[in-house]
């Protein structure tokens, strides 16, 4: 599928030959068996290729349709709620006209874009993202645990299917419209009366078993400094990077992740790493079973 002309902006380039529908239908119900190089060939084009973005745009919205996160968001939004909205396109859009740099400007971000309600939930409910259920039991089984700090929760995606699956949870992030979502969530589904979102700049949440952060670091200026006030409240630590950048969509808000740097300092803090097929699972020597 070649290529002509680059746009100065956006990248975009013409292609004489585009995908389609039932093609990125079929490629997202595979996308988690494929190698990362089928996966960047075809992420490469619909990034780059505004009709074969639209069309993935479509396909994912199609795929999130019947989830009860849908359900949840079209009912929260009511009349503002748009079918098909693009906010992988609009969040990079904001991320460039804001142009953010320091830290204080990045948090600022984070804390007002709206867009981060839609885009969490498409990436989440139509499985664009990885599927990380299948791990609960080994975090029961292996390492006894029961409560848990989904650390750069936004929405709550992860969060609520842990509550579900038995676990106590408790929310962290910075109080943004992500977290108003979750706080509507949270009081909808009746849970309990539990306090449980906590906004990252106070720190004050619960000691637990496990904080879990998924696809959050690398948004972070200072990810280490970050845990480092945080890691006396845990035992084990779970993080996710998608480091191949794999997921469809445009991440100019993802700041570059030095894995062996953070890796160094998490040993200095006395954790251990553990083996695990694609999750970063740490843990504190003494808390072992």
């Amino acid at each position: 599928m070649g290529n002509d002309i680059i746009h100065p902006y956006k990248n975009v380039m013409t292609y004489t030959k585009h995908y389609k529908y039932n093609q990125l239908k079929d490629y997202l119900k595979k996308k988690h068996a494929l190698s990362k190089l089928e996966i960047s060939t075809v992420k490469k084009h619909i990034d780059t290729c505004d009709t074969c973005w639209d069309t993935w745009n479509r396909v994912r919205w199609d795929q999130a349709k019947y989830k009860d996160g849908f359900q949840d968001l079209k009912n929260y939004l009511g009349d503002k709620f748009e079918l098909y909205h693009d906010s992988s396109w609009a969040l990079a859009d904001e991320w460039y006209d804001k142009k953010p740099n320091s830290e204080i400007e990045v948090s600022n971000f984070y804390k007002t874009t709206k867009e981060y309600v839609y885009n969490s939930l498409i990436f989440f409910e139509s499985e664009d993202r990885k599927d990380f259920t299948p791990n609960y039991e080994l975090f029961k089984k292996k390492y006894g645990i029961k409560t848990i700090v989904d650390y750069g929760c936004g929405i709550g995606n992860d969060g609520l299917s842990m509550l579900k699956a038995g676990f106590d949870v408790y929310f962290v992030d910075f109080d943004c419209p992500s977290t108003d979502f979750l706080k509507w969530r949270l009081k909808e589904k009746n849970f309990d009366n539990k306090k449980r979102v906590f906004d990252v700049e106070s720190n004050d949440f619960p000691i637990v078993d496990m904080v879990w952060t998924i696809d959050a670091l690398e948004h972070m200026t200072n990810p280490f400094d970050i845990f480092r006030a945080i890691s006396d409240k845990t035992r084990l630590f779970v993080y996710f990077i998608d480091d191949d950048d794999q997921a469809g969509g445009r991440h100019p808000f993802h700041i570059p992740f030095d894995h062996s740097d953070f890796r160094k300092k998490l040993i200095n803090l006395g954790f251990s790493g553990e083996d695990h097929e694609y999750l970063s699972v740490w843990v504190r020597p003494s808390s072992k079973v």
